[in-house]
């Protein structure tokens, strides 16, 4: 029985869909500006809120887009926007405004190369609306045509306590109408490694993940983040971990009038690993790993039951999916994938 991706390209848009929600209220945003420059959009709920703070900020007298959020004159530095900033959100965080507090400091500008015009705790990026940025790897694995897979799944391939069940044999290669690799266990199967979150996580406890994934932090840049989180999320040598490279974005973003507006641009890399290489979790916030068939991670992508990917995470998938020609252009829905995957 032939097996493609093609069924699960509705499973795949639906996933986009999620990601980009509450376009309807883009118009009822209110710009936050500094120097002239709209470094972030507040729904009217945190605009209301912040423009409480007039030791911090001067405001509008309404929101929207013809309104305005701006920092005192008294704060022009990025030092001393940065200072005042800190106290809002601790008062906010006491308030319980802002939950899953992370010690985190993000750079906020009006474009990513930009010198920061100040530094924002991690858990209000959304309520600020401050377009974020991160890291996601993938991490693959190509099968040599001699590997059996169900002795290779139960050899030291599954790292902490995920699944742990024999997964089935696939069947050999083979091509659909289109000419599609279909995966193989016979002949360069591909196989992707997955991260279990840990089930302590302030955010998507418990959820399925990258091998590697992390926020793009202050004063570091996108390559030495993804070798420190290879580091410290998989326990990845350094050699190692300079194998992964940068293969393009992906971006989305979603309104939600109480929480905020969340607007990601995700840096994306892939890793081919060894088939020896097994990850190790190592700073807590990954449970444990498995390593899964790639019909077996698109079908979970797809279908999306409950427990499974964390959601900005199945595009990165989709967007691999497309990059190592597993989608056909020749498919309905194929355009749509592509475009929905930037929103930058």
């Amino acid at each position: 029985m032939k097996s493609s991706l093609k069924e699960y390209i509705p499973g795949f848009l639906k996933r986009i869909q999620e990601c980009n929600l509450g376009s309807e209220h883009l118009l009822t945003l209110t710009p936050l500006i500094v120097d002239g420059k709209i470094v972030a959009k507040l729904v009217p709920r945190s605009f209301n809120i912040l423009k409480e703070f007039t030791d911090c900020f001067e405001s509008s007298e309404n929101s929207g887009p013809i309104g305005f959020l701006k920092f005192l004159p008294t704060f022009n530095t990025s030092d001393l926007r940065t200072k005042a900033v800190s106290k809002v959100t601790s008062k906010l965080r006491d308030r319980r405004v802002i939950t899953g507090w992370r010690d985190e400091l993000y750079p906020v500008s009006s474009a990513f190369r930009e010198p920061p015009d100040f530094l924002l705790e991690r858990a209000a990026v959304t309520f600020f609306g401050v377009k974020a940025y991160g890291v996601h790897v993938n991490g693959y694995v190509i099968r040599s045509p001699s590997t059996d897979l169900t002795e290779a799944m139960g050899k030291g391939n599954v790292a902490g306590s995920v699944g742990g069940e024999e997964k089935p044999r696939l069947r050999g290669r083979e091509e659909d109408e289109e000419g599609l690799f279909q995966g193989s266990c016979k002949q360069d199967p591909i196989f992707m490694w997955v991260a279990r979150r840990s089930k302590t996580k302030p955010t998507w406890p418990g959820m399925l993940d990258h091998i590697v994934a992390g926020g793009q932090p202050y004063n570091i840049s996108c390559s030495a983040n993804v070798l420190k989180e290879c580091a410290e999320e998989a326990g990845m040598s350094d050699d190692l971990a300079r194998l992964a490279h940068p293969v393009g974005i992906v971006s989305y973003e979603n309104v939600d009038p109480n929480v905020g507006y969340k607007h990601d641009v995700l840096f994306c890399y892939d890793i081919q690993l060894p088939e020896d290489f097994t990850p190790t979790p190592m700073d807590g916030e990954v449970e444990s790993f498995q390593l899964l068939p790639i019909q077996e991670v698109a079908k979970l992508v797809a279908n999306l039951p409950d427990g499974t990917f964390k959601s900005n995470c199945c595009l990165v998938i989709v967007d691999f999916f497309i990059r190592k020609g597993l989608l056909s252009p020749d498919w309905p829905g194929y355009l749509d994938l592509v475009q929905g995957l930037r929103k930058a």
